[in-house]
């Protein structure tokens, strides 16, 4: 089948820790175990799971499902990668599916990709769900102890840019972002990022948390795990690791 569509893997999914791809798997995609198929604001899950109480069904059906992306996924990219090797193998077309996000757009335009690009969710228990994990990574801060000439200054900027249609403009043509309100009706140019603004639109879309875990925790914690996984294939021990991680974080 793979050699009838011209792929060589059908996804292309990086975890190695050493190649800086552990937040692909230990931040992005677990975060739908967070999330998934929970309404935006419902973070009982995440929140269980930092008094170390792990739901160990829906944790070994997210587990299974992850198996599943690195069963069929570019074995050297998958435990040697880097993001390069990642973004360069879907834009290529070598594979069908990448785990990545509309941030990878610039990398798709600079690599000559052309061909037709959305999203579709991480289904990963037995039921449809076409929500997509959408948040801001990050937000804008007023420095309090600036002088206050300076602080009028940065909010009169960030108010520019929130609520006209320069700033509109800016943000979504030139600078190719996706923005964070539903009073902005221009798309950005990447395949990616459209399709981020009109599922944001449609709404039922799903939250993230991996943020909200403890400082290094994802990274030196469940990132050495997820890429374990991709090596042993062991579906329970991956389960039992990632839940005597969060009993081990339990507050």
């Amino acid at each position: 089948m793979k050699a009838e569509l011209g792929i060589d893997n059908v996804v292309s999914v990086g975890t190695s820790v050493s190649g800086g791809l552990w937040w692909v798997t230990s931040q992005h995609v677990f975060n739908a175990f967070y999330a998934g198929y929970l309404d935006y604001n419902d973070s009982s899950v995440h929140d269980n799971l930092l008094k170390g109480e792990v739901d160990q069904e829906r944790l070994t059906a997210f587990a299974n499902y992850l198996k599943m992306l690195y069963d069929y996924a570019d074995p050297n990219i998958l435990v040697n990668g880097n993001y390069d090797a990642q973004v360069a193998a879907f834009a290529q077309g070598k594979t069908a599916f990448i785990t990545q996000g509309n941030w990878t757009d610039p990398n798709m335009k600079q690599l000559g990709a052309t061909f037709k690009m959305g999203f579709i969710g991480h289904n990963f228990l037995e039921q449809e769900s076409a929500g997509l994990f959408i948040a801001p990574p990050s937000y804008f801060v007023v420095n309090s102890k600036s002088s206050p000439e300076k602080q009028k200054a940065a909010i009169d900027f960030l108010n520019h840019m929130a609520l006209t249609e320069d700033g509109a403009k800016y943000m979504v043509e030139e600078a190719g972002m996706v923005p964070a309100f539903k009073s902005v009706k221009l798309l950005p140019p990447g395949d990616f990022s459209r399709a981020l603004v009109e599922a944001n639109a449609r709404g039922g879309n799903y939250n993230w948390y991996f943020g909200q875990n403890p400082d290094g925790f994802n990274q030196n914690t469940l990132g050495p795990i997820f890429e374990l996984l991709a090596t042993d294939g062991d579906v329970q021990a991956f389960v039992n690791d990632v839940t005597a991680a969060f009993q081990g974080i339990a507050k």
